[in-house]
């Protein structure tokens, strides 16, 4: 599906958005869970406000990278491309990593949902996928000649 989109004018640039239909269920699937966890959370003790204020601007940032005009200019302009991935590969991550979901998921949970995470938190799986490398196993990989 191509679009023909105009040069980026003021007009343009502040009016031009597009609906993507599975990220943005997913995004407001996520952001009303975490808002549900808040809630549940604070009726006990009370959540920072710093990490729910991290959670909405993780989402405020996902949603101007793939619906607002960025997303539409991004397939024209190079820069814009650019200003996307860093969005979603430097901000968003950080936003989310402040926010602190598996915390808020494990301390609004009850026992069973809370031992699920401790031991998904503690398992060999999760260390791999959240954990790079320490060093390189093998020299050929880990080393470089130009040669």
């Amino acid at each position: 599906m191509t679009t023909t989109v105009g040069p980026p004018t003021w007009y343009a640039v502040v009016s031009t958005w597009r609906f993507t239909p599975v990220a943005d269920l997913l995004i407001a699937v996520a952001a009303l869970g975490y808002g549900l966890l808040v809630w549940r959370h604070t009726r006990d003790r009370a959540w920072p406000r710093a990490r729910t204020t991290s959670a909405v601007l993780a989402v405020a940032a996902l949603v101007l990278a793939l619906n607002s005009s960025l997303a539409v200019y991004a397939a024209r302009l190079f820069w814009v491309h650019m200003l996307v991935h860093l969005l979603l590969i430097m901000v968003v991550p950080v936003l989310l990593v402040w926010a602190q979901p598996i915390r808020l998921v494990r301390d609004a949970s009850g026992a069973s949902v809370r031992s699920f995470v401790d031991s998904a938190v503690a398992s060999r799986a999760f260390r791999v996928l959240t954990t790079p490398p320490s060093r390189c196993r093998s020299t050929r990989l880990c080393s470089y000649s130009p040669t």
